[in-house]
């Protein structure tokens, strides 16, 4: 399994959560599924006002020093 955090913005929202999934596709599709249950925070973040939506993803290095990942629960 990887860790990848996934960033989506929207109207000034903004969701920033990390998940693992063993792909990219996995990622965002559980990403996906953690907004829709409620289990991710939406935060205002004041600068993206387009309507569209963004998502960007990384997928993290957890071998490095000081590096932190949380894991989500889906239950």
């Amino acid at each position: 399994m990887k860790a990848y955090r996934i960033i989506a913005y929207q109207n000034n929202l903004r969701v920033d959560h990390v998940v693992e999934a063993e792909n990219d596709k996995a990622a965002l599709n559980k990403f996906s599924e953690l907004v829709d249950q409620g289990k991710c925070e939406i935060t205002e973040d004041g600068f993206t006002g387009n309507s569209r939506i963004h998502i960007t993803y990384e997928e993290l290095n957890e071998s490095e020093k000081n590096r932190v990942v949380e894991k989500a629960s889906t239950s």
